[in-house]
């Protein structure tokens, strides 16, 4: 079983690497591929989560980035009137969530594939979910749900979590965030470490 758990959007370059083939990790939607780019036969990148070149999606993926998956027409960034979130529940068959409740009533014994968009862009750095963004999940409770979905296969699983915050809080040269990310991070990867068996598991 594979899956990814980022607190970007989930066609940012590091979630991106995991499922897409593109020569421009801005190429997130259909507006920034642009018509030459498409007309040479590019997917841009949310597509390419829906529409798995090779193999099928991953069973689990949670993040941010919703406006990349909706039309314009409702409330997205999509220039193609096309509804990625309804096509990837009609191919999957799977379950897709926004929200804390909902992350929340998931049984990890579901065998569907999960679809969590918790943002219409990236999520929010931790000190702002706290106070303005209580809907979202933390990174750690996204890291529980995740494992304890796909832990359940006994062939295994991987699964990549990132906390793509602190990174954004370097750029923007604002100390105070990347700290309170990085304690989000080290919270996520201290739950992965509570649920499984490092006999058998890597964690890097």
């Amino acid at each position: 079983s594979t899956g990814i758990v980022t607190t970007t959007r989930i066609t940012h370059a590091t979630p991106a690497a995991t499922y897409a083939h593109t020569p421009e990790r801005n190429w997130e939607d259909d507006v920034t591929l642009g018509p030459v780019a498409a007309a040479s036969g590019c997917k841009d990148i949310a597509v390419q989560l829906v529409e798995p070149r090779l193999g099928q999606s991953p069973d689990v993926v949670f993040g941010g980035g919703r406006d990349r998956f909706l039309p314009r027409e409702a409330g997205g960034a999509r220039g193609d009137h096309r509804d990625l979130i309804d096509e990837w529940r009609t191919r999957s068959g799977g379950r897709y969530i926004e929200d804390a409740a909902a992350l929340g009533a998931l049984d990890p014994a579901d065998r569907l594939p999960w679809l969590g968009l918790f943002a219409r862009d990236h999520l929010q750095f931790e000190h702002d979910r706290l106070r303005n963004a209580p809907s979202e999940p933390s990174l750690a409770d996204l890291t529980r749900a995740a494992i304890g979905r796909l832990s359940r296969n006994p062939d295994g699983f991987v699964l990549l979590v990132e906390g793509g915050r602190i990174d954004h809080a370097h750029h923007f040269g604002n100390a105070y965030r990347a700290l309170t990310d990085t304690i989000a991070f080290s919270d996520a990867v201290r739950a992965a470490l509570e649920l499984v068996d490092l006999d058998d598991t890597l964690v890097v």
